[in-house]
């Protein structure tokens, strides 16, 4: 399958489920299943929509493994052979990724296997974070969730047929926000550490809202530095380079961000250190809110689940704002959170973010395929001398960093509002649909 082809089949499943999502949330309230149940066949249409567009990517229409799997198949022959990581090969992943791939190959070795276990981690995590929702509220938000997650393009695309192992990060942290809900605090702390030792340590930005949300710190960052010191200090020990992923990634830069749509707009590179400040006040700025909103509403338990949700999203937003390295696959990390918030949209927030969901599934397919990943000084260039596909790239910047500003702002400005006494004890419809 060309480039432009992978496209055309992205933007066709993008309209279709962005379609779908906007029906499902409008029919929602009239489901008249009591909640239990309704759980348990959510998580049954999950495994049924994950594992069956798997199987009939690969063995129906026998699609080819593209995008990460290849560099995933890379980095797991070293590890085979039992070289070291850091020191005898390079990843811009975790220390223990390359030995995870290795393990699933060990299997079988055909990279479908990969993602195989991408899709059951997805489902895992799908399943966690209904055990998560079952304690708040709300049902027609919770439905609503559940549904637009099922939905949901991004997770479909980059899972089931990419293979993308954020799904694994997701799993992480919904089983660190369903055992600090539990006072499971160490569990939830190596949990939230987790992701960092197998698949990157991005995933170590939301760390803190989930510590926020404990109630027993000192075991949650037991649990928490236990593991990270245990494994980053063991490769360490033996000559690894563990801080050699930092220099990888340091200088990338992608589309859809703040960075990038003014150095298209103005053709000055704003280098690597603005950037990053930028971004490291910013997510700052949203823990130091979500810590006060914590302390605001300590007790409430219904709150307190809400809180970790939005304070989730309101952390990826940041990433997607304003990291100067991002992509749409990056958002299965905190889906669940997303479809959340998602759910308790007006009917006219719905519809545009709908069309957003349209436009994270193509644009940056749009980019790599026809601007063969160019840089934004590169394409501003372009549009000073009229190309039709700078202007369209622009059109797709403005829409997708406009629509990621639009959900940060309202994620943040949901987070704040949490605070209120009475912002987390709101029931619409927990009386009829009690289960």
């Amino acid at each position: 399958m060309t480039g432009a082809q992978s496209l055309e089949l992205r933007g066709l499943v993008g309209v279709v489920c962005s379609v779908f999502s906007a029906a499902a949330w409008t029919v929602a309230p009239r489901i008249r299943t009591d909640r239990a149940r309704f759980r348990r066949l959510a998580v049954a249409a999950f495994a049924l929509s994950r594992i069956g567009l798997f199987l009939a990517a690969f063995w129906v229409l026998h699609l080819q493994s593209r995008g990460d799997i290849e560099l995933y198949m890379q980095e797991a022959a070293p590890a085979y052979a039992g070289r070291l990581v850091y020191r005898d090969f390079a990843t811009p992943h975790a220390p223990l990724s390359p030995y995870m791939f290795a393990a699933m190959l060990h299997l079988r070795y055909d990279p479908r296997i990969i993602i195989l276990f991408a899709s059951l981690f997805d489902l895992a995590a799908f399943a966690l974070w209904m055990r998560y929702s079952a304690r708040l509220q709300d049902a027609l938000t919770e439905r609503r969730a559940a549904l637009l997650m099922l939905l949901n393009p991004v997770s479909l695309l980059t899972v089931a047929v990419d293979g993308q192992m954020n799904s694994l990060i997701a799993l992480g942290l919904a089983w660190s926000a369903v055992a600090v809900m539990e006072q499971r605090d160490t569990i939830a702390g190596f949990a939230a550490a987790l992701p960092g030792v197998l698949v990157k340590f991005l995933s170590w930005v939301f760390a803190p809202s989930l510590f926020a949300a404990s109630r027993r710190k000192v075991a949650w960052s037991a649990g928490f530095l236990a593991l990270t010191f245990t494994v980053y200090g063991a490769f360490a020990a033996h000559g690894a380079h563990i801080l050699a992923p930092l220099g990888a990634e340091g200088a990338h830069k992608t589309t859809s961000n703040i960075t990038f749509l003014v150095e298209l707009l103005t053709g000055i590179d704003l280098g690597n250190r603005l950037p990053d400040l930028m971004l490291a006040l910013v997510w700052i700025a949203v823990i130091a809110l979500t810590f006060w909103v914590v302390r605001r509403r300590e007790g409430d338990e219904t709150a307190m689940r809400k809180i970790v949700l939005v304070s989730l999203i309101a952390t990826m937003m940041t990433l997607q704002v304003f990291s100067k390295n991002t992509w749409d696959r990056y958002l299965v990390m905190t889906m669940y959170p997303l479809c959340y918030l998602a759910a308790e949209f007006t009917g006219a927030q719905i519809a545009l973010y709908c069309a957003w969901l349209v436009v994270n599934v193509t644009y940056r397919s749009f980019w790599a395929t026809f601007a063969d990943g160019a840089t934004a000084v590169v394409l501003h260039h372009a549009l000073m001398q009229h190309s039709i596909l700078a202007h369209e790239l622009l059109v797709g910047e403005v829409l997708q960093t406009g629509g990621n500003i639009t959900i940060f702002t309202l994620a943040v400005h949901r987070l704040a509002r949490l605070a209120s006494p009475g912002a987390g004890r709101g029931d619409r419809n927990a009386e009829s649909m009690k289960g």
